[in-house]
């Protein structure tokens, strides 16, 4: 990739890496694996050789190790995928039809027999490398601030391929530059440190781009074994929930949501265009002089 560094901030699941294993064959290489302890970089730089591998050293959160990430690797766009998700793509536009009472795309009854509104993508797939490529040329053509595969929920809702200033979540991408200059840090909050980031950058005029025709969906449920649930409890969970409302008090509302899976938890409702919009009040966007440098090249 030209302009993306593939990024897989990963614990406690070193011989299980479900997101590297689901990537282009082409792209698999070029990935660099974070790990949170040494012990972990060394089972990792075993099993797979051909990766980068680096130990986020004094780091005990996944926002402490985003954080060292940006502060740590370089790269044009710096983008970070969770460990454990799948790639799936949108069917071709003139296989969708929109309903507008649903307010929602259905498979178009010209579509041929056993069409899918979406379907999942594997490795050897050349639509799903294609796809990436489409996310690298989108830096070098848009410049955002961030950049996002969008999430498989609720993606039949839009009807464009690109939204801007929208969540991002699992899958996405930041502009080291940027996130420097404008002295953001993943760790300000414990999770929902994608949320603070993405609001942080929108209220500051920075524009963040997700696609919606390559899409991401998370295996597994709330504290499944490893990644960070092991720092996330319920009342952790809960607690962060206001922790995220106290940094943008104007953009986020703390609700209670009832799953068929787990107790009652709250979650967060985000005004994600009200908070780019409130940068045009605000004033002048911060001018990124951006240096000149090497995808990939990572400090050791």
């Amino acid at each position: 990739m030209k302009n993306l560094t593939l990024i897989i901030p990963t614990h406690g699941r070193v011989g299980k890496q479900i997101t590297l294993a689901a990537l282009p064959v082409k792209l698999q290489s070029e990935v660099i694996l974070v790990a949170s302890l040494a012990e972990e970089a060394r089972t990792l730089a075993t099993l797979y050789p051909k990766n980068t591998v680096m130990t986020a050293r004094g780091t005990s959160s996944i926002a402490a190790k985003r954080h060292w990430i940006m502060q740590n690797v370089k790269g044009r766009m710096l983008f970070m995928m969770d460990d454990d998700i799948a790639f799936f793509e949108r069917c071709p536009v003139v296989n969708r039809e929109w309903d507008e009472d649903r307010k929602a795309y259905g498979v178009a009854k010209t579509a041929p027999a056993g069409t899918s509104l979406m379907k999942r993508l594997y490795p050897q797939d050349s639509r799903l490398l294609s796809l990436f490529q489409d996310l690298d040329k989108r830096v070098a053509t848009h410049q955002p601030a961030m950049l996002g595969i969008a999430h498989r929920r609720h993606s039949d809702k839009k009807r464009e391929s690109w939204e801007l200033n929208a969540r991002m979540m699992y899958a996405f991408g930041v502009d080291p530059v940027v996130y420097k200059k404008e002295k953001i840090r993943f760790d300000d909050v414990g999770l929902r440190e994608d949320f603070h980031v993405v609001l942080s950058m929108l209220r500051r005029g920075h524009e963040c781009h997700n696609y919606l025709e390559l899409l991401n969906n998370e295996y597994g449920t709330f504290g499944a074994a490893g990644g960070c649930s092991n720092e996330r409890s319920m009342d952790y969970s809960n607690a962060q929930c206001f922790a995220l409302q106290k940094l943008h008090p104007q953009f986020v509302k703390v609700v209670d949501r009832q799953y068929s899976t787990t107790a009652s938890r709250k979650e967060v409702v985000v005004a994600w265009k009200k908070a780019f919009e409130s940068s045009k009040v605000q004033g002048t966007i911060l001018r990124i002089t951006r240096p000149k440098q090497r995808s990939g090249l990572v400090k050791r």
